[in-house]
């Protein structure tokens, strides 16, 4: 026997009870099946479910008797439509609602009352004036239009801001000299501030008004100054200027080739501090030891950092005499290279056995 297989026992259950039974009672009995192979299978058999009047219910109103169907879902309590309107004690259902139209224009259009307003009125929901008003064919107020001149539910044009909230004009205000440590309701306004600020791209004259409005600020002021600062120590104003040596272009022979064999050779580390650099997304700076950027002989070159690159910019007759000694020491104990020098004892090349 298959593990899905119905047994004669529960198929006998099925085709007696499957009719007019309710749904609960063949689930209890048929706890291994789900509702929708119980259907399935009932359609094999030509087996169908019948409209049976099996249950009587008392009505909640008038107490008499009536026949319903049989289902879970049956929460039918009336037996008529009257019954259910006389059980309302008064109360009338939103869709036999009878309105005063008139009424609505009146105090929408003349009065201008918004439509809460109208609704506490009337005694119904502001979605059912504001729809009632659309089936009217009157046109729905804007937001900025929405407040009613004679009521304290907002402002518009021409409306007394400090009229009737207690304010005075010139007045301290209540958050002077209270900070964000000592007040709780400043740290919620700046809160709620910055979130409202977060993720928000600003236009360009929006960035132009912030702007001139901090034209006066002390900030503002430190900035141009120190915008004045590093103008002043721009090219030959500058402690560090070579003659702009670092506007002269490099070699043909200095491409990304050359410069990859450099990082290879040194074992993508830097040859000063000994950071590895092959996790890393950034590549090592590939520098000339001599400061010519002509001179591409592998001895001349070495891969370093961008901190320590950065070094090299200052006291320049040190490093370049430091990394001679240290590419000199590097290819001397190097079993596999033959050293190259010229006439004045100076490294000019490395040859590979």
């Amino acid at each position: 026997m298959r593990k899905n297989e119905w047994s004669d026992k529960e198929i006998t259950f099925l085709k007696e009870n499957y009719p007019e039974s309710i749904r609960d009672k063949i689930l209890m009995n048929l706890s291994k099946r789900s509702w929708s192979a119980i259907i399935q299978k009932a359609r094999t058999f030509n087996v169908k479910r019948t409209k049976s009047y099996k249950i009587i219910k008392k009505c909640k109103n008038c107490g008499s008797k009536f026949k319903t169907y049989i289902g879970k879902n049956n929460q039918k309590d009336y037996c008529s439509i009257k019954c259910y309107w006389n059980s309302l004690n008064g109360r009338v259902p939103l869709n036999k609602l009878h309105l005063d139209e008139d009424k609505i224009v009146k105090l929408y259009l003349k009065n201008r009352n918004s439509s809460i307003e109208i609704a506490k009125i009337i005694g119904c929901s502001s979605v059912t004036i504001i729809n009632r008003l659309k089936k009217l064919n009157i046109k729905i107020r804007e937001p900025s239009e929405r407040f009613n001149k004679n009521s304290n539910s907002g402002f518009q044009k021409g409306h007394a801001r400090y009229e009737n909230s207690g304010a005075k004009k010139g007045g301290t205000p209540w958050n002077k000299n209270l900070t964000a440590e000592g007040d709780e309701r400043v740290k919620k306004n700046i809160e709620r501030a910055r979130k409202s600020l977060t993720g928000r791209t600003l236009s360009e004259s929006h960035r132009k008004n912030i702007g001139a409005s901090l034209k006066g600020h002390p900030m503002y002021k430190d900035k141009v100054r120190n915008t004045k600062i590093s103008k002043s120590k721009l090219m030959e104003k500058n402690p560090n200027w070579n003659n702009g040596s670092s506007l002269e272009p490099y070699g043909k022979e200095f491409d990304e080739k050359l410069r990859n064999r450099i990082r290879k050779r040194d074992n993508h580390i830097c040859q000063e501090c000994g950071m590895d650099n092959t996790e890393s997304n950034t590549s090592l700076s590939v520098h000339h030891i001599n400061y010519n950027k002509k001179d591409n002989n592998p001895t001349n070159l070495i891969s370093l950092c961008v901190s320590c690159h950065g070094k090299t910019q200052k006291d320049r007759e040190h490093w370049e005499n430091y990394f001679r000694m240290k590419m000199f020491i590097k290819t001397l104990f190097n079993p596999q290279n033959i050293l190259i020098f010229n006439e004045n004892k100076q490294l000019i090349g490395v040859n590979k056995i």
